[in-house]
């Protein structure tokens, strides 16, 4: 299963870029320079990954994996409201929670990483990254591999910034 993060609200429609009842066309937004997260990438010089040719969703799976990396070093990720410790799976913050439309089984509601858990989880990444780069480091050497610690940390470093993006945004819907 798969796990996938989206802008809650797209930022190209939020910044009045792309019409709402248009399909996104990210290609064509980028070439116009009508992509809010392609300008953020480009302007602090980073590279800009994306997925499924929409370049501010964000592999959750990737992000999980960072986070469970450093939670298997005792680094636990702050608590959300209802006392879990907070991953890309979401928040759940009450506040933030949408009905969405009855499904066979009941109602059912989307699930969100809310604008506050996405900034707490992006700072404690941060203040977390050189712990990161020490295990990432620790656990090549222990499996003899050899790995590109400049590109991990742009991955770890591309996460935060995601994070801290998408907050304005509404936060991130999750996709499975």
């Amino acid at each position: 299963m798969g796990l996938d993060n989206i802008p809650y609200v797209y930022p190209c429609i939020s910044e009045g870029l792309q019409a709402e009842d248009e399909q996104i066309d990210c290609t064509s937004n980028i070439d116009n320079n009508k992509c809010p997260w392609h300008r953020e990438m480009v302007n602090a010089g980073m590279a800009m990954y994306g997925m499924l040719g929409t370049p501010c969703w964000f592999r959750g799976k990737a992000g999980n994996f960072m986070l469970n990396e450093l939670a298997a070093h005792g680094y636990m990720t702050p608590k959300d409201d209802w006392g879990e410790n907070l991953t890309f799976y979401g928040d759940w913050n009450p506040n933030y929670v949408k009905e969405t439309v009855a499904v066979s089984s009941g109602d059912s509601t989307e699930e969100i990483l809310s604008p506050e858990g996405c900034l707490k989880l992006a700072e404690w990444m941060s203040r977390h990254a050189e712990a990161y780069a020490s295990i990432t480091e620790i656990d090549a050497v222990d499996e003899e591999e050899d790995i590109d610690m400049k590109s991990v940390m742009e991955q770890y470093r591309y996460a935060i910034n995601w994070l801290k993006f998408v907050a304005p945004y509404g936060g991130s819907k999750i996709w499975y």
